[in-house]
């Protein structure tokens, strides 16, 4: 499925309709662009995922392994660190192209489902952030 058929192709609100302003030959270059980034995210989501699970289990256990735990801390450190990366590579690669105008969530989360009001608890940001672990 292309990036525009989940995106803000049938949003409601401001940015309705974006996707068609694109003209179609940057439509495909932006669609390459946002699969390759949606698979590096969540290969690494999924790696922190594993590692901040795996940390949870040693602080709950009859006995911490402090080394490990300190270790694994560093590992998910160097983890946000990446996806961050990520972040700012995929906002430099739309700009060289002329894209990052048309999509709006690079500027934020917002309201789109992962912003202010969504997460557990009011105004905090949802789980899959990583920035907020309960």
């Amino acid at each position: 499925m292309a990036w525009g058929d989940e995106g803000y192709k049938n949003s409601p609100g401001p940015y309705q309709g974006a996707y068609e302003e694109i003209p179609k030959a940057k439509q495909e270059v932006l669609n390459r662009i946002l699969t390759r980034h949606k698979e590096r995210q969540w290969k690494l989501k999924r790696h922190l995922l594993s590692k901040t699970s795996e940390l949870n289990a040693l602080l709950y256990a009859d006995k911490i392994d402090e080394n490990r735990v300190k270790a694994l801390v560093k590992d998910i450190n160097g983890i946000r660190s990446k996806l961050f990366e990520e972040q700012v590579n995929l906002k430099l690669q739309l700009s060289k192209k002329g894209l990052l105008r048309y999509i709006p969530y690079m500027m934020g989360r917002g309201m789109r489902g992962h912003g202010m009001m969504m997460g557990p608890g009011m105004m905090m940001h949802s789980y899959d952030d990583g920035e907020y672990e309960y």
